[in-house]
């Protein structure tokens, strides 16, 4: 076993205790965490047993272990990227929606009285 094995294994073991770490004090979700255990963990597992990597090289038909790494972590970000993305989304609707229903309160809560209370007095001065 080379140096660079327990290297990257010293540093995915701190990252999972990191996350982990973040996840207990509630500065993380469950998917959130969940997604980045999984991913320290095969980093840190591919990088103990690199080997384990050639059958997925060989099935992907490339040549280079470096390009078929390469490969995987840019499909990866633009997958992460694209659950951000559409996170962002969601909390931007979120946001419209609650400034929405806020100004709507605030609305009722100065003129509500007072429009029902004017809206009282013309009808009753339409009867008379």
């Amino acid at each position: 076993m080379r140096i660079v094995n327990l290297v990257i294994l010293f540093f995915s073991t701190i990252a999972v205790i990191g996350t982990l770490r973040l996840f207990a004090r509630e500065r993380s979700s469950i998917r959130s965490t969940v997604m980045w255990v999984f991913i320290w963990i095969l980093i840190g597992l591919f990088g103990m047993f690199p080997d384990l990597l050639e059958p997925l090289r060989v099935g992907a038909m490339m040549q280079n272990r470096m390009y078929f790494l390469f490969i995987v972590a840019i499909l990866t970000l633009y997958a992460m990227f694209f659950r951000q993305s559409t996170q962002n989304t969601l909390l931007q609707r979120q946001v419209s929606r609650l400034a929405q229903e806020l100004a709507i309160v605030n609305y009722r809560s100065e003129y509500g009285d007072s429009k029902k209370h004017d809206l009282a007095s013309d009808s009753s001065e339409q009867s008379e």
